[in-house]
């Protein structure tokens, strides 16, 4: 696959990010699997007290969400749309406007108070929106933000707004090569770091000013890594950053913990998936979290806002929750595929 050939400024852009990355899982149907505490309780499995979260607000936040979000927030193809999901349902509650002329959607994620970031791309420069939804996830805030970056939002790139909701991280493509950017909302200070090797870089997640992404090379000759960037750091080459992990067989998705201490990623083997923790400081494995029978592998992994839940989907659409109940169709097929989602 190359990521100069799935420019989504064009509709049939959009189409083939939904053909090739979620529509051989939305086939089979998708849910949530709501895990109260996996990724910051995960953190604390290494032996160590977890650190004080610096941010008030953040705390804040995590002890008033006692239960997994009521709602997916997520990006029709060809980009037309935002639409807001019932995630218990999987009825829609509510849509947003369409794009402005000349662009279409493209990601979307989690920010703090209730609120998400849309992307939308066209004349090669990504810029940003801000939806707020009530607690019945009807929208009642859709904002253009007064920030942009330049550059080709592609099939490949993605995006992650850290836990203070004033930092996003994305990820742009010249060709196969990537660049990840990293702007300030508030002052618009922007930083870019590029590399000169061809490969995917996705799986954005935030702890603190690190920024992890999971990197797989093209050709794939060697499995996907987990690196992290310390973004306080001068923008310069990719290489700057750290290798912590190497993603296990059949895994292609991770997620750092809010203390930036564990990585959560999923593992193969003939009894099916499993959700498992890794120390970062020396890439062992310190407690399997989860168990799936009959999944094939890890495909995507999203964290909510505040850090303590995950969207999992496994590679072959298998669809696991903590209860027996099961939605499928929620994100729909056909006319009604999404692109991106978050919740």
């Amino acid at each position: 696959m190359d990521a100069k050939h799935k420019n989504t400024g064009s509709r049939s852009g959009l189409g083939t990010v939904w053909r090739e990355w979620v529509a051989p899982v939305a086939v089979a149907g998708v849910i949530a699997l709501s895990v109260a505490g996996m990724v910051e309780l995960a953190g604390r499995f290494d032996g160590r007290p977890a650190k004080k979260d610096n941010s008030a607000k953040r705390t804040m936040l995590a002890a008033q969400q006692k239960s997994a979000p009521r709602f997916v927030v997520a990006v029709r193809s060809p980009g037309t749309a935002v639409v807001v999901h019932n995630l218990r349902t999987g009825k829609i509650v509510d849509e947003t406007m369409p794009p402005p002329k000349g662009r279409w959607y493209h990601q979307v994620a989690a920010a703090p108070d209730g609120t998400f970031i849309v992307s939308s791309f066209g004349g090669q420069r990504v810029g940003f929106h801000r939806l707020r939804l009530a607690a019945d996830g009807h929208a009642t805030e859709f904002t253009t933000l007064p920030r942009a970056i330049s550059g080709v939002s592609a099939a490949w790139s993605d995006m992650a707004v850290n836990a203070d909701g004033d930092r996003i991280g994305y990820v742009t493509y010249r060709g196969t090569r990537p660049r990840v950017d990293v702007l300030s909302l508030g002052s618009g200070a922007h930083r870019s770091w590029t590399t000169s090797s061809r490969g995917r870089l996705g799986g954005l997640s935030w702890a603190g000013d690190t920024l992890s992404f999971v990197w797989t090379p093209k050709p794939a000759a060697a499995a996907g890594q987990v690196r992290i960037l310390n973004t306080t750091k001068p923008a310069s080459d990719l290489r700057t950053s750290r290798a912590v992990l190497s993603l296990p067989k059949g895994s292609a998705a991770a997620v750092l913990s809010r203390d930036g201490r564990t990585v959560v990623t999923g593992m193969s083997s003939r009894d099916g998936l499993s959700l498992a923790a890794f120390s970062v400081a020396d890439g062992r494995q310190t407690r399997v979290l989860r168990r799936f029978a009959g999944s094939d592998g890890l495909y995507r992994l999203i964290a909510d806002r505040t850090g303590r839940y995950l969207l999992t989907v496994s590679r072959d659409g298998h669809v696991h929750t903590d209860s027996t109940r099961d939605v499928r169709g929620l994100l729909g097929d056909g006319d009604a595929a999404l692109t991106d989602l978050a919740w």
